[in-house]
């Protein structure tokens, strides 16, 4: 597609992929800062002396912003402009990351951190409703799908960024380009700008003031779960390998980040079996039990190292999957409920934003309490358990004919 075509009548849909690859780019530098607190937090505990739950509110308190504020601030992007949004969203995590890495004391790397949550919300938010905006049909649940792979590569990105980590305060080199990298992406959404406007002009005129509806709900409750569940795992690998594994710094952070590109793979697949008509609720149940179980096997210590290894790998290739699906479902709760893709988007990731604050912050507190890992699979399982209830009340009653 050029990306002025309108095109909506093509029984496959189409996509401006320029625009949709600008807004992936977005979220990628924006989930670099969850990938790069992953990394940094066996030093960032050595540094500044704190404990793992306190560790862990540093890594959650990203999530503060998309918790607390996203469906509120998907009506901000409708009225101000996804581009707009998005680029305030931009500035102000790199800023955020910029002043963590200059941050001498506690209180201030958690100040910076709080910063940078208000730009999530306005990046996750904008993102969805530019590819909307710009895809239709088949096209648009492909690409919804692969914006989903935004976490899982901006993991990967952070934490295999070459860090001398033997040396002192090697983790700052690592929020300063952590910071650079969303102003970047924001000057590239300011040099394509007049393409993107094009689209969003049309799809504003489009959007209906509604509100979103039980499903929508449902799903942003599925997407808490899943988040919980996932960095949960995700979040503390590297850490329980460096513990546990007997792997450097170096070694466990390049082997959480690549890792976590195998959620990709689950990505791709879950995009083309969506957008194929395979059954939203069966994706989600047979994910959701899978990544259970390996959850389980991973946090369970004396198991085989190779055992557990295999099963972390199993449970993030698996986890490609519910975001995937969720987000591939987007522009059709928008449509139903008539709250336009901003302001869904929004609700839908103020439940990831929970479950990304809640998550790892209630299994570290677990961990700590019980003295080992497995108190890690206190959270992972009850998600797993709850989510597959949701997912069978829910989304079986959805229609998987994309939007």
């Amino acid at each position: 597609m050029t990306g002025r075509d309108d095109g909506r009548g093509a029984p496959g849909g189409d996509a401006d992929w320029l625009v949709i690859c600008a807004a992936i780019l977005a979220g990628v530098v924006t989930a670099m800062q969850i990938g790069k607190a992953s990394a940094a937090l066996p030093a960032l505990r050595e540094g500044f002396g704190v404990g793992l739950a306190d560790a862990s509110l540093y890594f959650s308190l990203f999530s503060l912003g998309a918790a607390l504020l996203s469906t509120g601030v998907g009506m901000v992007v409708l009225r101000i402009r996804p581009l707009r949004a998005g680029l305030t969203g931009l500035v102000l995590i790199g800023c955020g990351s910029l002043a963590g890495g200059m941050a001498e004391g506690w209180a201030g790397l958690l100040a910076a951190r709080v910063v940078e949550a208000l730009g999530l919300p306005l990046v996750v938010c904008a993102m969805p409703a530019l590819i909307q905006s710009c895809s239709s049909g088949r096209q648009r649940v492909l690409a919804m799908g692969f914006w989903a792979a935004w976490l899982p590569l901006g993991l990967a990105s952070a934490m295999v960024i070459p860090v001398p980590w033997e040396a002192e305060g090697a983790w700052r080199q690592l929020f300063m380009i952590c910071g650079v990298l969303p102003l970047v992406s924001a000057g590239y959404l300011v040099v394509i700008s007049p393409r993107v406007r094009t689209h969003t002009s049309r799809e504003i005129r489009q959007a209906a003031a509604g509100w979103p509806d039980a499903a929508t709900v449902a799903a942003a409750v599925l997407f808490a779960l899943f988040q919980g569940s996932y960095l949960t795992v995700q979040g503390f690998f590297p850490t329980i390998a460096l513990d546990a594994w007997s792997l450097d710094m170096t070694q466990a952070a390049r082997l959480g980040g690549l890792s976590a590109l195998f959620v990709i793979i689950g990505n791709v697949a879950a995009s083309f079996l969506l957008s194929g008509q395979v059954s939203a609720a069966k994706l989600l149940v047979v994910s959701f039990a899978v990544m259970g179980v390996c959850a389980l096997a991973f946090f369970f210590e004396p198991l085989p190292l190779s055992v557990r290894l295999g099963a972390v790998l199993i449970f993030i290739t698996l986890a490609g999957v519910p975001p995937a699906v969720i987000w591939g479902l987007v522009p059709q709760l928008a449509a139903r409920s008539g709250a336009g893709a901003a302001i869904t988007a929004g609700a839908v990731y103020q439940g990831a934003g929970t479950g990304q604050l809640v998550g790892p912050l209630a299994a570290g507190t677990a961990v700590d309490a019980m003295g080992n890992w497995s108190g890690g699979a206190l959270v992972t399982t009850a998600c797993s358990v709850v989510a597959i209830v949701i997912t069978v009340r829910f989304v079986g009653g959805l229609s998987e004919r994309p939007a």
